[in-house]
């Protein structure tokens, strides 16, 4: 993420660009550990079916670009 970590403007990125990239809506992503530091665990209420495959497709489309 490029936004700064002031005033949780980084934190709220990261759930935008993660709802964005998982088809789920914002409001259904919530940090659950690491609000403060680089790693972030997130958590989402009530998943969409499909969920874990599409995760899985974005950790292996990451993995191929390295």
């Amino acid at each position: 993420m490029t936004a700064p970590p002031e005033g949780g403007r980084a934190n709220r990125a990261v759930l935008k660009q993660m709802a964005k990239a998982l088809g789920v809506p914002k409001s259904s992503l919530s940090i659950e550990r690491g609000e403060r530091g680089r790693d972030e665990l997130l958590a989402v209420q009530d998943p969409p079916e499909g969920l874990e495959a599409r995760v899985a497709g974005l950790l292996r489309a990451h993995v191929a670009e390295r």
